[in-house]
């Protein structure tokens, strides 16, 4: 299997996080305990459901389906333009996502879906190109 096909795969990790994480908050929302406490509460929730839930998951599908996880300096090898649509699709919307609707479900501010739609596919884009950099640096050391 390329790398890129394997990085592919690993993105199945992050979305089931992300989903897991999401089908969690509405009701995480609902919970009038759990607001009491701080308005952030069913969102660390909700990440902690995903993760305890989600990383399992992939990892199952991911042996069930024979594929591997990616090698340590797989983004060392991606072009930039490739690092961008990994950061993007692997981290920026999965991420964006969980942030978006639970800003939505505790404002009820449909701006914040707009804004998020900005601010978190950037933040993938920075997120792909400092992966690449630091693979690409450290691979490089490597061969010293």
């Amino acid at each position: 299997m390329s790398q890129k096909s394997s990085m592919l795969i690993a993105c199945l990790g992050i979305w089931m996080y992300a989903a897991v994480s999401c089908a969690a908050l509405p009701f995480l929302h609902a919970l009038p305990q759990l607001n009491s406490i701080d308005p952030m509460a069913p969102l660390i929730a909700s990440l902690i459901i995903g993760a305890l839930v989600g990383v399992p998951l992939s990892i199952a599908v991911r042996r069930l389906s024979g594929f591997s996880a990616p090698k340590k300096n797989a983004w060392a090898m991606l072009t930039a333009r490739e690092a961008v649509f990994f950061g993007i699709v692997c981290w920026g919307l999965p991420l964006g996502l969980m942030f978006i609707l639970n800003e939505f479900l505790e404002y009820s501010n449909p701006f914040a879906v707009v804004s998020g739609a900005i601010v978190w596919p950037v933040t993938g884009v920075a997120f792909g190109l400092l992966a690449r950099w630091q693979a690409q640096r450290r691979s490089g050391s490597e061969m010293a």
